[in-house]
């Protein structure tokens, strides 16, 4: 669901630094960055914060739907199909082509239609290998072939269009497929090109695989015309081992572009929330630059990554749409955890940019230009 609020303005007669920035906002995001999966004191210390941010007067997404709108706006997670998944979408493929040569058309149908619903939902899983790309492509003609036989032929063309969205470039096995049913994917590819205008893929390196729907289509920077017009997965892999992040693009007339930076899918994750996986590991900038697609895709003014640094330090890192970082905080955390006077201390200096340690008895170190740091000590 997209979330749209007015523009609060509020007045802070403020002396810190960056006061000027913080004279409006909008939403707030709050994120944890952690490597793996996200300790549970950090979960409940993002939750926290985000209340804290609430009574401070701020508006703050909640976790599950921020990373339910990055997911439509943005990319979701590569689809993983388990073995299980896999033998019943093969058992399907195999007892539909069985069924189908016995003439044994209404048991052919429920297996060809199960099968085929299979391989929309786990497209990019089973397009990635060759063998299965091709039984995707020859299991949808052999649907196309069945309803050719039962006289539907409507459907028989609706489902020609269906085979040509999910094997883009695929090729049939001519001897398979009666030429009724070759004609119809053959009249339905023709078709789709005829109303797609262009798809560019680019990002930031050259050379990287690009795959459509699962399938490998060519490197970045990439660009096509002869897809049929619809709602395609777009995945750009680099170093060849993970699956990509999946994103959305729809052809149709005009050019499509569409621009991916795999230095940011790397750190992004939204299972089982919107977070930044081993963002130290990717550099400061990467780190920034993802939490400025975070804050761009809900959209938020503000966005405050939250990382357990050790076992009793927490750090806040306040990221802004429109500028780079812009201050931090560190919570120290006693054995009992964060009081809530210390952790509303540290939301509210970084709201406003006044990030400071007031017990400090030293000065703190000097940080990169745009930054301070707060250290505040829990009980």
């Amino acid at each position: 669901m997209t979330k749209t609020a007015p523009l609060i303005s509020f007045a802070l007669a403020l002396l810190a630094p960056f006061s000027s920035v913080f004279a409006t906002t909008n939403e707030w995001a709050v994120v944890p960055a952690a490597e793996g999966d996200v300790p549970v004191l950090t979960q409940n210390l993002v939750i926290e914060i985000g209340q804290e941010l609430e009574r401070q007067g701020r508006r703050v997404w909640p976790l599950k739907e921020a990373t339910t709108l990055f997911e439509r706006k943005v990319s979701t997670e590569p689809v993983a199909l388990s073995d299980q998944a896999l033998e019943r979408w093969l058992e399907d493929s195999r007892a539909g082509i069985r069924t189908l040569a016995l003439g044994q058309h209404e048991a052919a149908l429920r297996h060809l239609r199960r099968a085929s619903q299979m391989s929309r939902a786990a497209l990019t899983a089973l397009n990635r290998e060759d063998e299965r790309a091709q039984r995707v492509l020859d299991t949808c003609l052999f649907l196309v072939r069945a309803l050719l036989e039962t006289g539907e032929h409507a459907s028989a063309r609706d489902q020609a269009r269906e085979c040509a969205f999910l094997a883009p470039g695929g090729e049939p096995q001519d001897l398979l497929h009666p030429p009724a049913a070759l004609a119809l994917y053959d009249q339905a590819r023709r078709e789709g090109a005829e109303q797609t205008g262009k798809l560019i893929v680019d990002g930031d390196r050259k050379g990287c695989t690009v795959r459509i729907n699962g399938r490998r289509a060519g490197r970045t920077p990439f660009e096509t015309s002869n897809l049929s017009a619809g709602v395609y997965a777009i995945q750009v892999e680099c170093d060849g081992q993970h699956p990509g992040r999946i994103h959305s693009a729809r052809t149709g007339a005009g050019e499509t572009r569409l621009r991916i930076e795999t230095s940011i899918d790397r750190i992004v994750r939204t299972d089982p929330m919107l977070r930044l996986d081993a963002p130290e590991k990717a550099g400061s900038t990467t780190r920034e630059a993802a939490a400025h697609d975070i804050a761009h895709a809900l959209p938020a003014q503000w966005v405050v990554l939250v990382s357990q640094l050790s076992s009793d330090t927490i750090e806040l890192d306040l990221v802004s749409a429109s500028a780079s970082r812009m201050g931090c905080a560190r919570i120290k955390l006693g054995t009992r955890g964060v009081r809530p006077d210390t952790l509303a201390d540290a939301v509210r200096n970084v709201i406003v940019g006044k990030c400071r340690d007031p017990s400090a008895v030293s000065a703190p170190a000097s940080t990169a230009p745009g930054t301070q740091s707060l250290f505040i000590q829990g009980i």
